[in-house]
């Protein structure tokens, strides 16, 4: 999940607050081990190079969704995750073994076909293009300075 700092700053507000924060996040971003730790050593600002924009993390607080959790919301199934990943319009996708009732499992076989007679693919790159208008503002791009890749 791509957070902004205004975004963040209201989320800490909703929390301090009392407010429920649902988190949807697909599996796919899943980060094994200890956050805290992962993210004292992912700052933006130690990196040497990077492809694109230097990024770095931020924890949230609230209540995670995923699509384990959607599907037994909206479908009453039980879903577990059996593979992961794939090439070109399948990339970040994941393979569930789905369990329930036959007209649940129909439900969701209908809505499973349905979304995949949409086009939910975005036409935005994913990662920058040397060179290009905001290279000026990426810390430690590779691309920044016309480089393709590092020297060293």
């Amino acid at each position: 999940m791509s957070i902004g700092p205004r975004s963040y700053k209201r989320v800490r507000t909703w929390h301090a607050e009392g407010v429920p924060v649902i988190i949807p996040v697909g599996l796919e971003k899943l980060i094994p081990g200890n956050i805290n730790d992962i993210v004292k050593k992912t700052g933006r600002r130690n990196k040497l190079y990077a492809f694109g924009m230097s990024v770095g993390l931020v924890p949230i607080i609230g209540e995670i969704l995923t699509e384990i959790e959607a599907l037994k919301i909206l479908f009453r199934a039980q879903a577990m995750p059996i593979g992961a990943g794939g090439l070109g319009k399948a990339q970040g996708s994941i393979t569930f073994n789905v369990s329930g009732k036959k007209d649940d499992l129909s439900a969701l076989r209908d809505y499973v076909l349905a979304l995949k007679e949409r086009n939910l693919h975005s036409n935005v790159e994913n990662e920058c293009k040397a060179v290009n208008r905001r290279c000026g503002t990426h810390l430690h791009c590779i691309y920044k300075d016309g480089l393709n890749l590092p020297n060293d």
